[in-house]
């Protein structure tokens, strides 16, 4: 979100004004309002319509858990159905559905204002910042996913962090040291008074704490003579850029709580040895430097030139980073630059490696560089192996890495179950489908690959909803049928409809591994649905995957931005059960039935 503290995370998950259609639940509402002539009357569209209303003026104008996006994606359904009320069977489900997403926005929302107001309320955070915070979950360019995560998931750690600094600050007031520490150092009065500490960003209140907590120490050790020329030192550091400004208190901290002699203090940040603080200074100029070699390449090349997964964090984000971190950072930008997106030479384990660290699954990614490490791999790739895995190790607990056992397996296998009703009812027998094979675990994320690759595709200007329009028309559908049958290349888009369901239709293994295609998936065709889950049941080319992008569509209509990323968040969720319960040595049967020995 604009404007948000530092530390406020982001995920890349959107809302979906129609993520699940129970059919057989609308059925009966649906014959209720159908006229004898077949068509469905005004008062059902009037009915949905005015919920579509309602959950615009409560999601987006009321609480502001929507984005901009998703309000505008909901009026244009309005529109659409209003024009088209033969049509309604697409918009089966969506006032069930829609109530229970505006009871969630409010308990999310409530949430936010409940944890808030504590903070506030304890003096932990500044009214002004309570406010703040508020503001940013109303911000109309975020969408609601992300903003459920970091009030559900994140905020919670934010405010044990707002709570510890608050005691450590009373801790600081209530020493007998206090007052001869503001009058060695000014700065730290503020310290003293509650309204401007509180209007500092909470960075620099965490740093004004540990440098005063330091100076504390340095003075019960009578050692502030090395607490200023460290000081002055680290600050020398922060102005040539090479280290964050807000952690030079976090430094001085870390030097005096040791338990060295004046001497060896002294010597570390005086003296020249690898461990001193000079030759710290060294190494983050030369990872700084690095970092700006990659920010120039970053940005004189087009995005279109860019590898995929690449990111660029900024100055200020980098320089946050602890030294391991920005060390690896660095590392893993210069060889994804390196090497490109030429996939050519690359092998098919990096290519799962490189898809996981994009799609920000840590474990999975771990777990593949443990295989790898069994492969016969030259040097060059050895050394990259090694760099992906140091990187990877900063986002991965040790908790997550351990094996889960029968009691794990079956949470997950509960988790599923509450997740298939999320999935798009013409996705579910896809979905299930996937999960009863013996490798559900691969199926599953070989179907997240292709979804998260439409996600990418909009981000970077590839796709839209009328290049996906352009792409599944009829004159596309006929090019794949006649280019199957002749044994040619299908061609950038792959349309799977009616009467090109089957495993011929989809693009042949030498064409798929380098060249983009999209696969135009009619989602209303039963067979297109059948031909999809067994191509996904099927062990696939990491190149293939690469390459491959899922674009739904309902009779040449295509689904949304906002519904294929609602289909990868619930996929990657999945995908998470599904490598709990395989661990276990189980397999997933369906949601009214127990798990079964693989």
């Amino acid at each position: 979100m604009k404007n948000r503290h530092h530390e406020d995370a982001k995920e890349d998950i959107l809302l979906t004004p129609m993520a699940s259609f129970d059919r057989s639940e609308s059925a009966a509402v649906l014959e209720r309002n159908e006229s004898k002539d077949g068509t469905q009357s005004r008062e059902t569209v009037r009915q949905i319509t005015s919920q579509v209303r309602r959950h615009t003026r409560i999601t987006f104008d009321e609480i502001g858990a929507a984005s901009r996006e998703e309000n505008a994606e909901l009026l244009r359904g309005i529109r659409e159905l209003e024009s088209n009320p033969d049509k309604i069977d697409q918009w089966e489900g969506f006032i069930e559905w829609s109530e229970k997403a505006i009871e969630s926005a409010k308990k999310v929302f409530a949430t936010l204002k409940e944890q808030i107001s504590k903070a506030a309320d304890n003096e932990w955070i500044s009214k002004g910042s309570q406010d703040a915070w508020i503001e940013r979950f109303k911000d109309p360019s975020t969408g609601y996913k992300q903003k459920e995560y970091w009030v559900m998931h994140q905020m919670p750690h934010y405010i044990e962090s707002w709570h510890k600094v608050a005691d450590k600050r009373k801790k600081i007031l209530s020493s007998e040291g206090y007052r001869e520490l503001v009058s060695y150092d000014a700065s730290f009065a503020v310290i003293g008074n509650k309204e401007e500490f509180l209007k500092l960003h909470f960075e620099k209140r965490k740093d004004l704490i540990a440098s005063a907590e330091a100076a504390l120490l340095a003075g019960s050790k009578m050692q502030l003579d090395l607490y200023d020329q460290a000081k002055t030192k680290l600050g020398q550091a922060a102005s040539l850029g090479i280290l964050s400004s807000t952690k030079v208190g976090q430094w001085l901290e870390h030097i005096f709580k040791s338990k060295a002699e004046a001497k060896k203090v002294s010597a570390f940040i005086h003296g020249t040895a690898s461990n001193s603080l000079g030759s710290l200074m060294k190494n983050w100029e030369n990872v700084k430097r690095r970092y700006d070699s990659v920010a120039k390449k970053f940005h004189s090349q087009g995005s279109e030139q860019l590898p995929r997964g690449i990111h660029l964090v900024s100055e200020s984000q980098f320089l946050a980073m602890h030294y391991s971190s920005r060390l690896h950072y660095v590392e893993e930008m210069e060889k994804r630059l390196l090497h490109g997106s030429d996939l050519s030479k690359e092998p098919a384990s990096f290519i799962k490696i490189r898809h996981a660290i994009d799609t920000k699954d840590w474990v999975e990614a771990a777990m593949l560089i443990e295989k790898t490490k069994k492969e016969s791999l030259q040097q060059s790739d050895r050394l990259r192996l090694d760099s992906m895995h140091r990187y990877v190790k900063q986002f991965t607990k040790r908790s997550e890495e351990s094996s889960s056992g029968l009691e794990q397996a079956v949470q997950a296998k509960n988790k599923i179950d509450e997740l298939i009703h999320q999935v798009p009812s013409s996705m579910q027998p896809v979905v299930l489908r996937l999960l009863k094979s013996p490798n559900g675990n691969r199926s599953i994320n070989q179907f997240r690959w292709i979804v998260y690759n439409n996600k990418w595709c909009r981000e970077h200007g590839y796709l839209n909803d009328e290049v996906a329009r352009r792409g599944a028309n009829k004159n596309n559908e006929e090019l794949t049928k006649y280019r199957a049958e002749k044994g040619m290349d299908l061609g950038r888009h792959d349309v799977l409809g009616y009467e090109t369901a089957d495993k011929q239709y989809f693009q042949k293994e030498e064409y798929s591994k380098h060249k983009a295609t999209y696969i135009h998936a009619n989602v209303k065709s039963g067979g297109v649905q059948q031909a999809l889950g067994q191509w996904l049941e099927r062990e696939q080319d990491p190149k293939t995957l690469y390459w491959t992008t899922l674009s739904c569509h309902e009779d040449g209509d295509p689904k949304g931005e906002i519904w294929h990323s609602d289909l990868f968040h619930v996929l990657t969720e999945m995908r998470s059960a599904t490598r709990t319960i395989q661990t276990a040595g189980l397999m997933y049967h369906s949601p009214n039935e127990n798990l079964l020995a693989a």
